[in-house]
């Protein structure tokens, strides 16, 4: 029988040593540091109880006894945290919360080594010799209950909570969940047994059930994915990760979650929780309709941040899906670069107005957009006067002022709705939108006065200048806006035949 017991407890410790092993080399977070410590504490109860057994002598006996307890008092504690961070009922192991969970087991480890001088956890050892083998008979103190209670308490908070996950998963889950409740029930069954000495025959039950709740947590393990060991090694990039992720079911229901995304929606005064998503995001209908798409999304967040939305589901080994993985990620500084990037690819550097590709476009779109509505709209081309002069006489870093400045009038003198740009060298080119040739005439004039009343500074030099305007309106015959363009260009070839600084209104017919 002790032969039996012996071999079955050195099985035990050896299985834990090796679940201790397995788990720590597969990450440093806090879910793998908190099972791979409650398995070594079991491996020591375990290692101490079986040499106990074997032990030939009082002394023996009572010297194995108390290595048993550098590891027995925090299993409970130990395994109550690994449910809570399991079932995410806890995120971050923060320090008060390890003081609360572990006061009465380290109390209790210090009292029972230090037991010979109070006798408060066993008021008295013997050896005893039962039907079976001779055994440690321990009379049990006043702290012996209160760690029996403390015992108790954290069992039943465990299996609280597993059934509470238990309720609330998938069928897949409930499968899991069912395993673990056993498992966490067995000790407790163990430690009934043992308080009411069932049989006896003294022995610690709570041993002897600790080997079969470890099998169903190693079956946890390997069927059902417990703690995740097979994406152990990722939980640090996942937790780490400046991306908000979240864990969808198939019923869009929270399962998991990083820190970012906890983060995330508190900066939105919305509190992430395990649960249905609709009824966390409650009113925010249009970020639960971003949730519920597969494809990348952008939405607007708080304080003018812009944020992306994408999606990769989740298969099971049989290819169905079975949730999906949303992750959220600030793209506030990618927007803002191809914003950048579209200024540069889309306007003149020197005159900050659109360049001539870029303004082709747009006048061409407008050109569409009249001959599909009706609408009129007038074209300026305009060439400063002389050009060349100040260049040779100034020097090009002068002749880039110029263009500075007349960029600056254009924007000024003309709506924001007016399409204007460079087309290259001095040469300008507006698109006044819904407007009619006697008003662009009037437009052009102004805007020919303001260029010759204007003075460019440089290098403590003032600098006059004057243009020439060439005007045209839309006709119904036009193919492209290049026709359009076109007669402007002929009136603005005329303006500078006519002795520059001047306006000619050229239209078809």
């Amino acid at each position: 029988m002790r032969n039996f017991i012996s071999l079955y407890l050195f099985l035990a410790v050896l299985l834990t040593s090796y679940l201790a092993t397995y788990v720590l080399s597969k990450g440093k977070s806090y879910y793998i540091k908190v099972f791979s410590v409650f398995s070594i504490c079991v491996s020591l109860y375990l290692f101490g109880y079986v040499l106990e057994l074997n032990s030939t002598t009082f002394e023996q006996m009572v010297f194995w006894n108390l290595v048993q307890y550098f590891g027995l008092p925090f299993i409970p504690g130990l395994w109550l945290l690994v449910a809570l961070l399991y079932t995410k009922k806890m995120l971050i192991l923060r320090e008060r919360t390890l003081v609360w969970l572990l006061l009465i087991p380290v109390l209790t480890f210090f009292i029972r080594l230090t037991n010979s001088l109070h006798y408060l956890y066993y008021t008295s050892l013997e050896l005893q010799q039962n039907a079976v083998m001779p055994l440690l008979y321990l009379q049990k103190g006043p702290w012996y209950y209160v760690h029996g209670i403390y015992i108790l308490i954290a069992l039943i908070i465990i299996n609280f909570v597993l059934y509470r996950e238990y309720r609330n998963s998938s069928r897949w889950d409930q499968t899991r969940f069912r395993v673990l409740l056993v498992a966490s029930g067995l000790p407790y069954i163990g430690l009934m047994l043992t308080l009411v000495n069932f049989l006896g025959l003294g022995l610690d039950y709570a041993a002897l059930m600790m080997p079969v709740s470890l099998f169903l947590i190693l079956f946890a393990i390997v069927k059902f994915d417990f703690l995740e060991i097979k994406t152990l090694a990722r939980e640090t990039m996942f937790e780490n990760s400046s991306d908000a992720m979240v864990l969808l079911d198939k019923e869009f229901r929270v399962m998991d979650y990083n820190k970012a995304a906890g983060d995330f929606f508190s900066s939105l005064d919305i509190t992430l929780q395990n649960g249905n998503l609709e009824s966390i995001l409650g009113a925010e209908h249009e970020m639960l309709e971003i949730f519920k798409r597969e494809t990348p999304e952008e939405f607007q967040g708080g304080q003018k941040r812009t944020f992306e939305v994408s999606s990769a589901v989740i298969l099971d080994t049989y290819d169905r899906n079975i949730g999906s993985l949303k992750s959220i990620r600030d793209i506030t500084e990618r927007k803002m670069m191809q914003e950048r990037l579209k200024i540069l690819a889309t306007t003149d550097a020197l005159s900050s107005l659109n360049n001539r590709e870029h303004f082709m476009q747009l006048a061409q779109k407008e050109f569409e957009r009249s001959k599909r509505y009706g609408h009129g709209f007038s074209v300026l081309m305009m060439d400063l006067d002389n050009f060349k002069v100040v260049n040779d006489t100034h020097g090009h870093a002068a002749g880039d002022a110029v263009i500075r400045e007349v960029g600056r009038l254009i924007n000024t003198n003309f709506r924001q709705i007016d399409i204007f740009g460079r087309l290259g060298g001095e040469e300008f080119a507006i698109v006044l939108t819904n407007t009619a040739i006697d008003d662009a005439h009037v437009a052009a004039e102004q805007f020919r006065r303001a260029v010759a009343e204007a003075k460019v500074v440089y290098a403590q030099k003032e600098m006059r200048m004057t243009i020439s305007i060439g005007a045209a309106c839309y006709f119904n015959e036009a193919e492209s806006i290049g026709e359009i363009l076109r007669w402007a260009d002929e009136g603005l070839y005329e303006s500078k035949k006519q002795g520059r600084n001047c306006t000619t209104v050229k239209c078809a017919g």
